[in-house]
């Protein structure tokens, strides 16, 4: 959980930079794909907290069906970036 922390701080830092422009996707006009959009970079880091969270309590707790379901959510932002990131070219 600590690595996995690590990554997670690292990671919201980067995000950082997306999160302040987002609104700049209104330029284009407002729209389903548009608030699509949106909605999924505004969820990322919620996301990764989220996960982060449920696995820290999942350690302190010593449930390791807790902290897999807590590493899961925070990897689920991650991976979906990954795949836009391999499917933009």
């Amino acid at each position: 959980m600590t690595v996995a922390t690590i990554i997670g701080v690292l990671l919201l830092m980067a995000s950082t930079f997306v999160l302040r422009m987002s609104p700049e996707i209104f330029d284009s006009g407002y729209n389903v794909t548009t608030w699509s959009v949106v909605i999924a970079i505004w969820s990322a880091p919620v996301l990764l907290i989220a996960g982060l969270v449920i696995g820290w309590v999942g350690t302190v707790r010593n449930r390791r069906s807790l902290v897999v379901l807590g590493l899961v959510l925070a990897a689920v932002p991650v991976l979906a970036s990954a795949g836009i990131i391999v499917m933009a070219g």
